[in-house]
């Protein structure tokens, strides 16, 4: 991947299109820290082309990648609700199970999703 140049504004987001094998996973794991770069990569004000994995967990909370598939993203041992929540086992570790239950409900219905369906895995969709 060559030669890519990426501002965004405050909370907003994008996607990434193209062709299998043109680079969108690697510039999404290049952007995320999660392979090598020779480039500039700047998050606000700060040059993260070289952060360590420590310097990175902080900004790894606001920065997020989605692959498409989806197989190769989730875990067919957890239902669709555990995906949603297990996020929020570890950035809002004060909520209960029932709350993080209830944000999994929210965000299926967000998603025109019926709530029960929290309770299939992956595969069942």
């Amino acid at each position: 991947v060559d030669n890519i140049s990426i501002r965004l504004k405050r909370n907003q987001t994008i996607g990434i299109v193209g062709e299998s094998g043109s680079g969108k996973s690697t510039l999404g794991r290049a952007l995320l820290r999660l392979l090598p770069s020779d480039g500039l990569i700047r998050f606000g004000d700060r040059d993260i082309s070289d952060a360590d994995r420590q310097a990175m967990r902080p900004l790894r909370r606001q920065l997020q990648l989605v692959f498409q598939d989806p197989f190769g993203s989730l875990s067919p041992r957890m239902t669709v609700g555990q995906v949603i929540t297990e996020g929020l086992l570890v950035h809002e570790p004060s909520l209960t199970g029932k709350q993080r239950d209830q944000r999994a409900v929210e965000a299926l219905r967000e998603v025109g999703l019926d709530p029960n369906s929290r309770n299939r895995y992956p595969h069942e969709f």
